[in-house]
């Protein structure tokens, strides 16, 4: 009865979590509170439902049937300082949740699968309507939602391999205002309003290698690809009258709503590299290193099936980006574990086409937490702290020019039980 009682648990916070909006960064790489405790430093000694995710070749580490649910709330403020008015500008506030779920199975001594939920990218910006950079955008949303089965295979008792397939539906909201004195060449007309939305699907897959160099020594490898999303949608325009007879008929034939086609989303590739030691009594330390290859996200286009309206491209050309992670754990007692970690992220965004749908910056994280385990049920929760750069933009578009200040918090719980 227990076993049902967690079992039905487990499964309605999935189902709960499905329908809950998350956001907050377009990589969402805290699929675990244990290692989101460690600063996601996880990728050689992940032990858990979660190395489906991680790195699946850890799925052979454990024992029998295991599942494990939760997310991340996740509550950032950004704030722009124009250099053009002087004027302050605060994102509107929201908190977001990215939710996950795991199940593994050990079907034999040398043969284990997994299959996993997660939200691996997602995006929300949220600027005033009447901000000084609404004519590049006041609203923008980005979801993607991954079904990822793997398996594992024990090669030799020292080194496990594994494979798994993602399945990705995603959806796409851009909102921005219309300087139509700026499209018609006319000053004074009213502004305009735009909404752009779109669903899209991929494909990819992801690799795990597993090694134990010694009794206390592990390293850890994983991969997942890079996945290209087209987006089918619609656009839809809200275009003020003028009251000039002969411009009113010209901007209804422009901004028609209609059929909207939105190329170039790419999900980069992740490579992910983990040391772990235990050589130490009661304590694990681990250091991971993480290569994205945002280098492939050169643009973002538009078509609009209404030749009469401009097609929108949005210059990237991001770098690839890099990521260092330092964790440790301590096994306080056989009930209690404690987990910290610290990691430095570089924004893959060039200053020449940095603007506000995105206003990232290089990052330090500091990370927190405690596991409990009693039976056959866990429960872990962590606190991180992500502490952006001031990042200063000097470019020649209006509305774009300032100080940009950030800082996110993010707290992470996950249950976890095993059958």
């Amino acid at each position: 009865m227990k076993t049902l009682i967690a079992v039905l648990v487990l499964i309605l916070m999935v189902f709960f979590n499905i329908s809950v909006v998350f956001a907050g960064g377009f990589l969402i790489y805290t699929q675990d509170a244990a290692a989101t405790g460690m600063a996601c430093a996880y990728t050689a000694q992940v032990d858990r439902p979660s190395a489906v995710f991680y790195n699946p070749a850890g799925m052979n580490q454990l024992e029998g049937n295991s599942m494990s649910t939760g997310g991340s709330i996740i509550v950032p403020r950004t704030t722009y300082n124009s250099f053009d008015t002087g004027h302050e500008t605060e994102m509107n506030h929201h908190t977001y949740f990215a939710p996950n779920f795991f199940i593994t199975h050990k079907i034999s001594d040398k043969l284990a699968a997994g299959f996993g939920f997660f939200c691996l990218f997602g995006l929300t910006t949220d600027w005033p309507e009447d901000w000084e950079g609404r004519f590049i955008a006041t609203y923008t949303k980005l979801k993607t939602y991954f079904l990822n089965p793997a398996i594992s295979w024990q090669v030799h008792p020292r080194l496990s391999l594994a494979v798994g397939f993602d399945y990705v539906f995603s959806n796409v909201e851009m909102k921005r205002a219309i300087n139509l004195s700026e499209e018609i060449g006319i000053p004074g007309l009213p502004e305009g309003r735009s909404r752009v939305k779109g669903d899209g699907e991929g494909q990819g897959f992801n690799l795990g290698l597993l090694y134990h160099i010694t009794d206390n020594i592990d390293l850890g490898i994983s991969y997942r690809s890079r996945i290209d999303i087209n987006y089918d949608g619609d656009a839809q325009f809200n275009i003020p009258a003028t009251g000039i007879g002969a411009i009113d008929p010209l901007l209804a034939n422009t901004f028609q709503n209609g059929d909207v086609f939105i190329d170039n989303i790419d999900l980069p590739s992740i490579l992910a590299v983990g040391l772990s030691t235990t050589m130490i009594k009661n304590w694990t330390f681990e250091f991971d290193f993480y290569w994205v290859n945002w280098s492939t996200f050169n643009k973002i286009s538009a078509d609009f099936k209404n030749p009469n309206t401009p097609d929108v491209i949005i210059p990237r050309d991001w770098h690839d980006s890099l990521f260092y992670s330092l964790g440790a754990k301590y096994q306080l007692n056989k009930s209690i574990v404690l987990r910290g970690g610290y990691m430095f992220r570089n924004t893959p965004i060039p200053s020449k086409t940095f603007d506000p749908i995105l206003p990232d910056a290089d990052n330090h994280i500091v990370t927190i937490g405690a596991g409990y385990t009693r039976g056959g049920l866990s429960i872990d929760l962590s606190y991180m702290a992500l502490i952006y750069k001031d990042r200063a933009i000097h470019t020649n578009i209006p509305g774009q020019n300032g100080k940009y200040e950030t800082f996110c918090s993010l707290i992470a719980v996950t249950l976890q039980y095993v059958l």
